[in-house]
């Protein structure tokens, strides 16, 4: 199971991020039933607006999505140490 090939698309909306996930078929036999771990798979996530996907990476079975939150500069925090400005 851990060796099979799986196509997979990532897509980011407005308001959304949707995993699509296909096996790639190698052995090229048809079968009747294929168990859930062989079929395709669609999943879908809301998100807020400032977040966006900034990696992904598929190992060993395990799909991970890395999220990454943007902050405009408008809505930033802003802090005044010691008469020096600085934006965290």
């Amino acid at each position: 199971m851990g060796d099979q090939k799986i196509q997979c698309t990532v897509l980011q909306g407005q308001r959304s991020t949707v995993v699509e996930g296909q096996k790639v078929d190698t052995d090229g036999r048809e079968y009747v039933h294929r168990g859930l771990a062989t079929r395709s798979f669609t999943r879908s996530w809301s998100i807020s607006e400032d977040t966006e996907v900034s990696d992904v990476t598929f190992e060993n079975g395990l799909l991970v999505v890395t999220l990454t939150r943007v902050v405009p500069e408008n809505r930033r925090k802003r802090f005044f140490l010691g008469g020096a400005e600085e934006t965290k």
